[in-house]
């Protein structure tokens, strides 16, 4: 159960980290041609998958865009946690 806490708590922070990101930014909050606000679940689901697709973001500078590497952090930090 607490890994599915840190790992529902590191999901959170890594959309927010995608949206104030300057050099990404516009990745799930967008806005419309009306000036609209909307909630974009296809440009989320992209940067999940996004791993999968390009090597490219397997490169150390491109980690804090990958999500896969947020999740083996979030399981570094389980794990430092039941061990104490």
């Amino acid at each position: 159960m607490l890994l599915f806490f840190i790992e529902t708590g590191l999901f959170i922070l890594y959309m927010i980290y995608l949206e104030t990101n300057p050099k990404l930014g516009n990745i799930w909050w967008r806005i419309t041609s009306n000036n609209e606000y909307t909630f974009c679940f296809n440009g989320l689901l992209s940067m999940l998958i996004f791993p999968f697709k390009s090597i490219f973001v397997w490169h150390y500078k491109f980690w804090d865009i990958n999500f896969i590497i947020w999740l083996l952090f979030g399981y570094g930090i389980y794990i430092l946690i039941k061990s104490n």
